[in-house]
């Protein structure tokens, strides 16, 4: 039972060395790609991007908060 034991440590031990190398060498792919697209008008664009993102949340959110009932709740109608 023992030698079973040690070679299914050994198949999940290569199972595990590939899966590292694979992820590995996706990561390092998605590095070179995202550093060939890292250029000053790509940066200037993802800033504009955020920039304006930012300013339509803002703007939503002073719309929503307009359309909120602001009254005074101690004046009632009831006098």
């Amino acid at each position: 039972m023992y030698p079973v034991v040690m070679f299914v440590r050994a198949r999940w031990f290569m199972v595990g060395s590939e899966v590292t190398l694979i992820a590995s060498g996706f990561v390092v792919n998605r590095a070179r790609m995202l550093k060939e697209k890292l250029t000053p008008e790509g940066i200037a664009r993802a800033s504009t991007s955020l920039a304006t993102d930012a300013l339509e949340a803002l703007g939503t959110r002073l719309q929503r908060s307009a359309l909120v009932d602001v009254s005074d709740p101690s004046e009632s109608d009831a006098d």
